[in-house]
């Protein structure tokens, strides 16, 4: 039998020929979960043998992989803050960048005890569910239009035990809703069209479009919830939204023009500026 170390280099290599970028962390993702194990643990095991059994489960998996398929959509999950989001085709695939904008909003909810928190395109609920269960105590309504979508964020609310924490609603945007939060979260769209001709293919081909592209350079999205954000939040109420590396003069301005302060962009962990927000006064 294949030892545990001999696969894995026989599936980095297949990756590396297929151009999947970190063919070697690759690899060991999949196996690791055939395996059930965190990555890291296969180097406690390295000398292991695999039966017939694990591989007839690892080969559809590496074949699907090396398609092009996101290996998060081969896995069925996304790790993501302190949770496991179950992620399927046709919803968004959460970011860790996304992770850091949840770290900013704990930050400011932290002295609130029962904060009522907005997630606008909720998506795969990974924003509205990892701050559900940082904050017990919270009341959060998370927002998505796509059907899909939020029959996902759903599900994934019941299989992580939030869904009693979470409310879920179809909307577009704030269009149609009255309520007065303590913070509104967003990660909408805000790709060029320029930006996802040039995204890597497998973004491309089973990622949703209408996920990630906005219209007015990328800013289309942004704006509306800027421009409409503002009556709904409370008193020192925090809008905080995720937005493309170019977007922060523009939007800041936005912004200010709207009324509202201490506006603040900050940097994503690899220094470039991603993140807006804004407080009503």
């Amino acid at each position: 039998m294949q030892q545990v170390v001999q696969v894995l280099k026989k599936t980095e290599s297949f990756f590396d020929r297929a151009g999947i970028e970190s063919p070697k962390v690759e690899a060991e993702w999949l196996l690791a979960s055939v395996l059930g194990c965190k990555r890291l643990e296969l180097y406690l095991q390295w000398d292991k043998p695999l039966n017939e059994d694990l591989l007839e489960q690892l080969r559809p998996l590496v074949k699907r992989r090396a398609s092009g398929e996101p290996s998060q959509y081969v896995l069925g999950y996304s790790d993501f803050h302190d949770i496991r989001i179950p992620v399927a085709p046709g919803v968004l695939i959460p970011r860790p960048e996304t992770e850091l904008l949840v770290e900013f909003v704990l930050a400011h909810l932290k002295q609130i005890d029962s904060p009522r928190i907005v997630d606008l395109g909720t998506g795969s609920g990974a924003i509205a569910l990892a701050l559900a269960n940082a904050l017990p105590e919270s009341r959060i309504l998370a927002v998505e239009k796509s059907a899909g979508a939020l029959e996902q964020a759903r599900q994934n609310a019941e299989t992580l035990g939030l869904r009693e924490r979470v409310a879920f609603r179809s909307g577009d945007w704030l269009k149609n809703l009255s309520f007065e939060a303590d913070c509104i979260v967003s990660n909408p769209p805000y790709l060029t069209n320029e930006e996802w001709e040039a995204a890597r293919p497998e973004v491309k081909k089973h990622e949703p479009k209408e996920a990630l592209v906005a219209a007015n350079g990328g800013t289309e999205e942004l704006r509306k919830i800027i421009r409409d954000a503002g009556t709904r939040l409370a008193p020192n109420g925090l809008l905080a939204l995720e937005m493309g590396i170019d977007h922060g003069p523009t939007l800041s301005a936005l912004a200010r023009d709207y009324g509202y302060q201490e506006v603040l962009v900050k940097q994503d962990d690899n220094g470039r500026d991603r993140f807006l927000f804004a407080r009503k006064g």
